[in-house]
């Protein structure tokens, strides 16, 4: 990502949330996305915790409850966040992008619709 790109998602933060970085909440415009133990793609996409837990529970899901934010990719909404910063050439290229995640997505195991400490 360039200075430019950079500056475009930093206008485009600033335009949804009304601030360009940090202290983004949580609980808005965010969605809730199941991927099965086994599964190579999500299983179920809810807009709130609580749904997807009662989806869970109900069918006995063991996998992986993540949340995730709408309309920006993990790759600029960690950058926003001020949780990575692209060092190297080869994090700005689209193999790395593509393939990017982070520690800092809120999540949850559950195994047979029940939740791991």
């Amino acid at each position: 990502m360039d200075k430019e790109d950079e500056k475009q998602v930093l206008f485009e933060c600033e335009k949804r949330y009304g601030h360009p970085r940090k202290d983004i909440p949580m609980d808005e415009l965010y969605i809730w996305v199941v991927q099965g133990s086994s599964a190579s793609f999500p299983s179920a996409i809810f807009s709130s915790r609580e749904k997807a837990v009662r989806w869970i529970e109900k069918y006995k899901i063991s996998g992986i409850l993540s949340k995730y934010p709408l309309d920006i990719s993990i790759y600029d909404w960690a950058i926003t966040q001020g949780l990575f910063k692209p060092k190297r050439d080869d994090q700005k290229t689209p193999g790395f992008i593509q393939s990017f995640s982070t520690v800092h997505i809120e999540d949850s195991q559950y195994i047979d619709g029940v939740e791991e400490g």
